[in-house]
């Protein structure tokens, strides 16, 4: 296994601080490792623009940095593919309630020590392991097709097909896939995945459920996913234990 680390702050001796914890942790955990650093918000927006660049696994992102700052930065890059996960590196801890969002792993308060960004590397790498690749077999696929997990959004039933909406960049262009098999089929097939049927019709990917109160909320989609009444039980019973094992993984 490898990891891509980005460390962002305008100010160098925080940034060589970052990097040489980054080095003791990799020192005693040795596996292949690479470094993105950047001087500023603008910086990483920049990076996020090439698509055939590396992309960043974990970003230690400063909040204060002159321009573009570090919370800005976040909400720019939600829906960019280049970097995967943040944790706020910063000297104002009044600033933590201001970094939350769904990249959003943690925060750190200045100065750093080498238990703290252990810990994240830690997370990350244990988060890498679950970024897998699901396979879509289809009778009109010769070969098939792969995704990763997290690019899930939620499957749809319409007859005897079933559409499975994916993580898109773009904000007008609904991306998915049209299988021919019935929703029920995919449920069994995906039952060791974080999958749970919400409706007769839906079923979501817990990994980016954001809310489920009334409906459910996702992570990129506009539309509200509807819960059954059968349903509901189970759907927040799932929720709770998919959330309460993410925690346990974070501590």
């Amino acid at each position: 296994m490898s990891i891509v680390i980005g460390i962002c702050d305008d100010k160098e001796h925080d940034r060589k601080c970052v990097h040489n914890l980054c080095e003791m942790y990799f020192q005693v955990h040795e596996m292949e490792h690479e470094y993105r650093m950047f001087q500023s918000g603008e910086e990483v927006l920049e990076y996020c623009r090439h698509k055939d660049y590396k992309r960043v696994d974990l970003l230690f992102l400063d909040i204060e940095l002159g321009g573009i700052d570090g919370v800005q930065v976040k909400d720019m890059i939600l829906k960019q593919d280049l970097v995967w996960r943040i944790v706020f590196v910063s000297g104002y801890q009044d600033k933590v309630f201001l970094s939350f969002g769904l990249k959003t792993l943690g925060f750190l308060v200045k100065p750093v020590t080498k238990a703290d960004i252990g810990k994240w590397i830690h997370v990350v790498l244990e988060d890498l392991k679950e970024d897998i690749l699901v396979s879509i077999d289809d009778s009109k696929m010769s070969d098939g097709t792969y995704v990763r997990l997290e690019d899930i959004e939620y499957f749809e039933a319409e007859g005897n097909y079933t559409k499975i909406v994916l993580h898109t960049n773009q904000d007008l262009q609904e991306n998915y896939i049209l299988v021919t098999k019935k929703i029920g089929e995919l449920e069994q097939k995906f039952s060791n995945l974080p999958m749970v049927r919400v409706h007769k019709s839906y079923m979501v990917n817990l990994v980016n459920v954001m809310d489920i109160a009334g409906e459910v909320t996702l992570r990129d989609s506009k539309e509200k996913i509807p819960i059954g009444r059968t349903y509901k039980d189970s759907v927040r019973k799932k929720y709770r234990e998919f959330g309460k094992a993410k925690i346990k993984g974070r501590l």
